[in-house]
């Protein structure tokens, strides 16, 4: 059996919108809310991954089983004035196997 892998430069509307994201959590078990999204998107192992980041760099790598962020892009206010907002990932940045990444500043 054949490795997958999705490679996505500009990660374009089409692939993320629409339809097309019906069939991408029916295939491959991935959701994702982020919008911003730089070029060169890379998941070599498609599957199980949840993205509800504000924004993703250039050339970033996702692996299998990744949860980046939460509660669909929305912000947690907190009595003591903390903030709690999705992750920013940056540019050239491997996310492992297995990883979850909580929210950023």
């Amino acid at each position: 059996m054949g490795e997958k892998s999705l490679a996505l430069k500009g990660a374009g509307d089409f692939f993320w919108g629409g339809a097309s994201a019906k069939v991408r959590f029916f295939l491959y078990h991935i959701e994702c809310s982020t919008k911003n999204i730089g070029y060169g998107l890379f998941l070599p192992h498609p599957s199980n991954i949840i993205i509800a980041a504000e924004k993703i760099g250039d050339n970033v790598q996702i692996n299998q089983n990744v949860t980046i962020g939460g509660n669909m892009g929305k912000y947690n206010y907190y009595s003591d004035g903390i903030v709690q907002k999705m992750p920013i990932i940056g540019n050239r940045v491997i996310i492992c196997p297995n990883a979850i990444v909580g929210g950023g500043d």
